[in-house]
C-alpha cells in the first residue's frame, strides 16, 4: 500500500509486475543498513487476490492496480505512454549525435520518460556519464550542439526539448550523498533510468555503485534495454576540459550561482554537474508520508 500510495502522487497505476518491482521495504524506514529480503512475484499476486484489507483499498482495471476512486488514472497512463514513444524516438536520435562526443561513457533517459509516463508539453531529461576529466568539455560540447539545433529548453519552448541537467564522471557513480533523509524519489529515479548508450559496461557499474537503493526497493533489478540502444553517428572532438570549465563557469545564470553547492539541488564540481533548481524531492517525500498517514499505513 505504501508503494501504491507513492505512485498515486504521480497518477501512475501499476501492473502486478511493476508493483513487485517497485515494492517498498518498511525496513528502510527504520534506518536499517542491510538490504531487505526480496519477495516473489507470486507472493505479490497472492496478496492482491487474497488479502481482504488490500482488496478493500484497491481496484484493478486493464491490468493496472490503483486506489479506489482513482480509476481515471488508467486512461491517463495509457495516454502518456503513447506520448512517451514519440519522445523516446527523439531521445534516441539525439543520443546518436551526443554519444559521438569524445568522453561520453553513458547516456540514459531519466524522470517521467524513463517510466513512459511523459506529459506532451514536457522536455526530455538525459543523464550523462563521462570519463574522468571530461565532464566540462562533454557538457559544453553537448550544450553547444543542442543550441545549434534549437533543441535546448527555453522560456518559450520546452516540448520535446533536450535537458542536460545532470552529468557525472564515471569515478563518481555513487549518488547516495545526494539523498535526503528518507528520500524515495532519488531511489526510484536511480532504479528507473533507461540506458540508451553504454560504452564499456558503465550502466552495470552505475547499478552496482548504487545498490543502496535496495534498502527501499529490494526487488529492483538491472533492466535490459537493448531495444532502446543508440549508436554514435560520428566522432566529435572536444576542447580541453579546463577551457570548457572556465567558459561555462562565466556564463552560469544568477540562479545557478546562487544555489550551487548549498545542498544537493545544484552541485557544481569536476565530478558532478547537477542543475535541479526546481528539486521537488522533499515535497514528494512529505506528500507520500502524509498520504500513508491518511491511509493508516
Amino acid at each position: 500500500m505504501s508503494t501504491i500510495a507513492y505512485f498515486d502522487l504521480f497518477s501512475f497505476p501499476l501492473t502486478t509486475l511493476e508493483l513487485w518491482r517497485w515494492l517498498h521495504s518498511d525496513r528502510s524506514q527504520s534506518g536499517c543498513t542491510l538490504h531487505a529480503a526480496r519477495c516473489t512475484l507470486s507472493e505479490i499476486d497472492r496478496s492482491l487476490r487474497e488479502d481482504l484489507d488490500i482488496r478493500s483499498r484497491l481496484l484493478t482495471q486493464g491490468g493496472f492496480w490503483f486506489l479506489r476512486g482513482r480509476g481515471e488514472i488508467v486512461a491517463e497512463r495509457l495516454r502518456r505512454q503513447r506520448i512517451a514513444e514519440r519522445k523516446y524516438a527523439r531521445a534516441r536520435r539525439v543520443s546518436r549525435l551526443l554519444s559521438g562526443i569524445a568522453g561520453v561513457r553513458m547516456i540514459a533517459v531519466a524522470n517521467t520518460l524513463a517510466l513512459s509516463a511523459s506529459r506532451d508539453e514536457g522536455d526530455i531529461d538525459l543523464f550523462v556519464v563521462t570519463k574522468p576529466g571530461a565532464l566540462w568539455s562533454v557538457r559544453g560540447t553537448a550544450a553547444g550542439l543542442l543550441d545549434l539545433l534549437g533543441l535546448r529548453p527555453s522560456n518559450d519552448r520546452s516540448r520535446d526539448a533536450i535537458c542536460l541537467s545532470f552529468l557525472v564522471s564515471d569515478d563518481a557513480l555513487n549518488l547516495s550523498a545526494l539523498a535526503l533523509p528518507n528520500d524515495p524519489y532519488l531511489a526510484h529515479w536511480v532504479a528507473s533510468l533507461v540506458s540508451i548508450y553504454d560504452n564499456g559496461g558503465i550502466y552495470d557499474a552505475f547499478w552496482k555503485a548504487n545498490e543502496w537503493i535496495l534498502d527501499l526497493l529490494p526487488n529492483a533489478w538491472n533492466r535490459q534495454t537493448i531495444e532502446r540502444a543508440a549508436r554514435p553517428l560520428f566522432p566529435i572532438p572536444t576542447p580541453p576540459d579546463t577551457f570548457a570549465r572556465k567558459y561555462q563557469w562565466k556564463r552560469f545564470p544568477p540562479l545557478i550561482r546562487e544555489m550551487m553547492n548549498l545542498d544537493s539541488r545544484v552541485v557544481v564540481n569536476d565530478y558532478m554537474l547537477k542543475f535541479h533548481t526546481n528539486d521537488r524531492r522533499e515535497e514528494f517525500r512529505d506528500r507520500w508520508i502524509e498520504k500513508c498517514r491518511e491511509m493508516n499505513l
